[in-house]
């Protein structure tokens, strides 16, 4: 969760809060920006913002304003006041007017993937609000009765491509989107709040992993370290002189290989204990090795190839 001014802020997906990163750059004045990493899915991912407080409770409190990819909510919200939301409270959408602009209804908040084209597509959504959750916060001074109907632009949100070209020098991996309804019709209170000044503003800019690791704002994975085995041809020599000489065998002798007691002794316990299990299963014909002689071979077992029988 984010501190900012007295107040907490989570975006929250799957019951979970997004992975938040501190963004490095020098920001306006009364201004808080934080990166958020969104995870990989392949169906849009709901998502809900929380809002907590534990500044003191007041009579008219403070005024929240939520904009998404440049999607403003139909009406502010109101916290830390004795009248409401005196702890915080749950964006579980954003209100979205009804066509003729008296009433608003709750629909649901998306992350989905953006989707770009080639094509110049005409679109009403500014590239540059795109990827992002704005919040802004007033203290509240008083109230001004309306003289009329309330209503303010909304925005639009994005459907469908976006050209590269419009993204073009933009981070921005995924979009919001508005999915179904989620809440009863809210309505218009019939006043406006007078705002104390400064304004603060908090940002959320939500962005795939690959997307913060261009950035520099996560570390790039190290590749996966792998094992690179290789295996030198080795001569291997075997003397087994207790092992009667087959008649019919064509090998070739060499009476002048010769080799010293103790490191035949040796070599001939180690190669024996090493590929007894080969001979055993038989994969190599047991009449090579009849009479005793040296097996020229390779160093592994289960690629060895005949190289040359030698007699000792």
């Amino acid at each position: 969760m984010v501190g900012f001014i007295g107040f907490g802020f989570s975006v929250e997906s799957n019951n979970r809060p997004l992975r938040e990163y501190a963004y490095p750059d020098q920001e306006p004045p009364n201004t808080k920006t934080i990166y958020l990493e969104v995870p990989p899915s392949d169906f849009p991912l709901p998502f809900k913002i929380r809002v907590a407080t534990n500044l003191p409770v007041v009579d008219l409190g403070y005024c929240v304003t939520l904009t998404v990819d440049g999607i403003k909510d139909a009406y502010s919200k109101q916290v830390a006041s004795w009248q409401r939301n005196p702890t915080g409270f749950i964006y579980d959408g954003i209100r979205i007017y009804t066509p003729d602009a008296t009433a608003a209804i709750t629909r649901e908040l998306l992350l989905k993937p953006l989707e770009t084209t080639e094509e110049n597509e005409e679109t009403y959504v500014n590239p540059k609000d795109i990827g992002s959750i704005i919040i802004k916060i007033n203290k509240i001074v008083g109230t001004t009765e309306l003289a009329g109907l309330y209503w303010q632009h909304q925005g639009y949100a994005l459907e469908g491509k976006i050209s590269e070209k419009k993204l073009k020098g933009s981070s921005s991996s995924h979009c919001a989107g508005i999915g179904r309804e989620i809440g009863k019709i809210s309505k218009p209170m019939g006043f406006t709040w007078k705002l104390e000044d400064p304004q603060y503003t908090l940002r959320f800019l939500y962005r795939s992993r690959a997307a913060l690791q261009s950035l520099g704002i996560v570390a790039q994975e190290p590749p996966p370290y792998r094992i690179k085995r290789e295996w030198d041809e080795v001569d291997l020599i075997l003397d087994i002189t207790s092992i009667k000489r087959e008649p019919d065998t064509n090998f070739k002798e060499e009476p002048n290989v010769k080799m010293e007691p103790n490191l035949k002794q040796e070599l001939r316990r180690f190669l024996l204990s090493t590929f007894s299990g080969v001979w055993s299963a038989k994969r190599w014909p047991a009449a090579p090795f009849a009479g005793g002689g040296l097996w020229l071979g390779a160093g592994s077992t289960s690629r060895a190839t005949p190289r040359q029988f030698v007699w000792v």
